[in-house]
């Protein structure tokens, strides 16, 4: 595949757009996910003289708590991250000797 790609340019432009275009469909399914959304859809019910009938109606999707939380986790690391940047301040041992010295 990678020599194909190498080989035929024009290959390796629509691989590269085709990963694109599935990475931008899946950021916004996710996103939609994280807020919610509704969607019309058809619910096929039995009437009373044994015919099929087609109700439209409303179908809805709460927001969902995961999917937020992966979304900002993601897109902003620094606000949403769960780990703390911590520094680490230690005394080098030869201070640590001059400090103990002049006590």
């Amino acid at each position: 595949m990678h020599r194909w790609k190498r080989g035929n340019p024009e290959f390796c432009y629509a691989v590269k757009k085709g990963k694109l275009v599935a990475d931008a469909n899946v950021a916004e399914a996710l996103y939609r996910r994280a807020v919610g959304y509704s969607h019309p859809a058809v619910r096929i019910s039995a009437a009373a003289d044994g015919r099929h009938v087609a109700i439209p109606y409303v179908r809805k999707y709460p927001p969902d708590t995961t999917a937020a939380i992966f979304w900002l986790k993601n897109r902003r690391p620094a606000e949403w991250s769960d780990k703390q940047a911590r520094e680490l301040v230690s005394t080098p041992p030869a201070a640590r000797v001059a400090i103990a010295a002049s006590r």
